[in-house]
């Protein structure tokens, strides 16, 4: 397998031994959902030091990803079809991830899709255990509506401290 196709999540262990899948040791970095890749591509570029993660379950998005991946030589980032919560809790170990990033999450506001939302109390805690003692948690959202749910998660949190004011 190149390292820029497209794993799917059913193929990979539990926990995933990320040594092996990137042949080299290296702080880990997730971005769970990264649409068009831009910051997942980003990442890969700016930190070469890092093995990067992007999981998505967009099958464009997929697509688009791997191949700029591939364009960009980033041998470091790998491209994962699967849900982010299920990565975390069954394919990353405790304690393992230096960053996770959830940049603009789902859902779009639409009460019939309150159901996938990905960040609460549950998902906080899950990440909290994925993240190294340090590992820093970074969450963009551009939607008014949305802003608040992200703060409320972070105030009832004990693990993580917003970098907002206020919040």
């Amino acid at each position: 397998m190149a390292y820029w196709d497209v794993i799917d999540i059913r193929h990979l262990d539990r926990p995933h031994d990320w040594v092996y899948q990137f042949g080299r040791t290296a702080p880990l970095v997730l971005e769970i959902g990264f649409g068009r890749a831009g910051h997942l591509i980003h990442l890969g570029k700016t930190q070469p030091q890092h093995n990067i993660i992007g999981i998505e379950t967009s099958r464009t998005s997929l697509k688009k990803a791997a191949s700029k991946a591939k364009n960009n030589h980033t041998r470091h980032v790998r491209v994962v079809d699967g849900s982010g919560y299920a990565l975390l809790w069954l394919h990353i170990a405790p304690a393992s991830l230096t960053e996770l990033h959830i940049n603009f999450p789902d859902p779009w506001p639409k009460e019939r899709s309150m159901h996938r939302q990905l960040l609460d109390d549950n998902f906080m805690h899950l990440a909290a255990t994925r993240l190294m003692t340090g590992g820093r948690l970074f969450i963009a959202t551009d939607h008014p509506a949305y802003q608040p749910i992200v703060t409320d998660c972070l105030t009832r949190t004990p693990y993580f401290d917003s970098r907002l004011d206020g919040v």
